[in-house]
């Protein structure tokens, strides 16, 4: 009878832990994009006792009524690269219908202090497309919108094989677009 048990624990206990070895390998392989809102602001608040009928701000020559900043971080937290071929179109943000003044794209490489300068692929009246990029577990890119008027939500496509796309929240609520989700 003893024997018995034994030949049934066994195989039962190397089966679970097989289950279980696979179980661990495919979490440690999780495909994760987090995109966090680090800022959204206007630069100059409106206050009631304040008349700023007399301010007047321009950009390159032109006069701006409602300048706002918008921050945002792509950050890869899986732990697999997110790899060019991975993403089939350019990462998209639109502010519309606001009008977008200027970019500043920004890699942080994970572990590294300082950042790079990345130029965007293409800038249009509200919307900035980004390359498509390489970013290992833990990279970032920080992309900095300067903008005229209410954006009420920004949009941000990315289409990213196999990767789930996280919305991390502070402030404005993203409105996610179809593509967001990944495949």
């Amino acid at each position: 009878m003893a024997s018995f048990s034994w030949s049934v624990a066994g195989p039962l206990v190397a089966l679970v832990s097989l289950a279980f070895g696979v179980y661990q390998y495919v979490q440690g392989r999780s495909k994760e994009l987090t995109l966090l809102t680090l800022y959204d602001g206007a630069l100059m608040r409106r206050l009631r006792h304040v008349p700023w009928t007399e301010l007047e701000v321009a950009w390159q020559g032109s006069a701006i009524h409602e300048p706002r900043i918008i921050v945002v971080r792509l950050e890869n937290t899986g732990r697999v690269e997110l790899k060019r071929d991975d993403i089939e179109a350019p990462i998209l943000l639109e502010v519309s219908p606001a009008r977008l003044l200027a970019t500043e794209v920004t890699f942080h490489a994970a572990g590294s202090l300082g950042g790079r300068r990345l130029a965007p692929v293409n800038v249009a009246t509200s919307s900035a497309e980004l390359e498509r990029l390489m970013l290992n577990p833990g990279d970032s890119v920080t992309i900095a919108l300067l903008v005229d008027g209410e954006s009420g939500k920004l949009d941000f496509a990315l289409s990213a094989a196999g990767f789930r796309v996280i919305l991390a929240v502070t402030g404005t609520v993203l409105r996610q677009s179809a593509s967001l989700a990944g495949r």
